[in-house]
């Protein structure tokens, strides 16, 4: 009967951490939320906002970017500069929208570089959404702005 009785514990135990080991891999797994920017832009009478979210996962020194911009415009933004001048990335195309990551210096539009990651666009009437995940540090690129 004590056998039982401890073999009970013992396994009620054994889930319990295996649910904690699960549940801190799960959080590990997970992006973090670095912040959010909004901001309206006022082009003629028409005003069109624009959307950035900032997530890192520090597990894997990782990197997501969450873009919404309109559809049927080109928009972008700067990180790591309080100029435009930097590592920016911008929403473009026609009928289908992609994501590109370029170096820029004002007033030019800058250079385009090869993908830093894995890019993803969906895009509806209104509204396009473009994501980007890519490591901290990357070769291709002459940004630091995620070095930590």
């Amino acid at each position: 009967k004590n056998y039982k009785t401890f073999e009970r514990k013992r396994n009620k135990t054994m889930l319990t951490l295996l649910a904690l080991v699960a549940a801190i891999a799960i959080a590990n797994a997970a992006y973090v939320d670095c912040g959010t920017s909004t901001a309206i832009v006022t082009v003629g009478d028409v005003d069109t906002t624009l959307s950035m979210q900032l997530e890192s996962k520090e597990a894997d020194e990782m990197v997501r970017i969450t873009l919404i911009g309109p559809t049927d415009k080109w928009f972008g933004f700067v990180i790591g500069a309080g100029t435009m001048n930097g590592w920016a990335i911008t929403g473009q195309g026609d009928t289908t929208y992609e994501l590109v990551e370029r170096i820029v210096a004002k007033p030019d539009p800058g250079t385009a570089l090869e993908s830093s990651g894995t890019a993803t666009a969906e895009c509806d009437d209104s509204d396009c959404t473009l994501i980007l995940e890519r490591p901290y540090t990357v070769t291709n690129t002459t940004d630091d702005v995620f070095d930590l």
